[in-house]
């Protein structure tokens, strides 16, 4: 059984990208942005709940990156061997049969080997975690697209957004 460390459930899991990636990459620049070209409390209330929907996808696309996809320039499953929770780890602590969870268990917070990494990445798989994560991408992402709809700014001010919205749908469906 996990020792050292507890694990977290999925709000906590949420709310933790929320302040770690959503806040600093996504709502901040949008409002900061946005101040220099309106102060209409309307259009910077639309601007920071669609920041934190895009801020919120793009760090689940990222989680899912780390599990799904070899980058040279990120170490791939480094979350899992840092022990970091992430939405996956958290299905998998709190969703997935015992056997799945145990047998992913067995590899979190650890160094594990090339061959390790391809058993884990199946784990997520055969236990639907990726699946899962792909979902809550897909729900925060059009949670965005519905705030981009209720925003009255100048067309072209808007396609850079949904330009942005679209880059993230695109890399989380990899």
């Amino acid at each position: 059984m996990l020792q050292k460390k507890t694990v977290v459930d999925e709000k906590i899991c949420l709310k933790k990208s929320f302040l770690k990636t959503a806040s600093y990459t996504c709502v901040r620049p949008l409002l900061f942005g946005a101040s220099l070209a309106t102060q209409d409390a309307k259009e910077l209330a639309i601007l920071e709940r669609l920041g934190w929907d895009l801020g919120t996808a793009y760090q689940c696309m990222d989680d899912l990156w780390d599990v799904t996809w070899i980058h040279k320039d990120k170490q791939f499953m480094a979350d899992i061997v840092e022990w970091q929770q992430t939405l996956l780890s958290t299905y998998m602590f709190c969703h997935a049969s015992d056997t799945h969870r145990q047998a992913y268990e067995s590899y979190f917070g650890k160094n594990v080997t090339e061959e390790q990494k391809q058993i884990i990445k199946q784990l997520l798989f055969d236990a639907w975690a990726i699946k899962y994560a792909r979902a809550v991408t897909t729900k925060y992402i059009a949670a965005a697209r519905a705030s981009l709809q209720q925003l009255t700014m100048f067309d072209q001010q808007k396609q850079y957004i949904t330009d942005i919205v679209d880059l993230v749908e695109h890399k989380a469906s990899q």
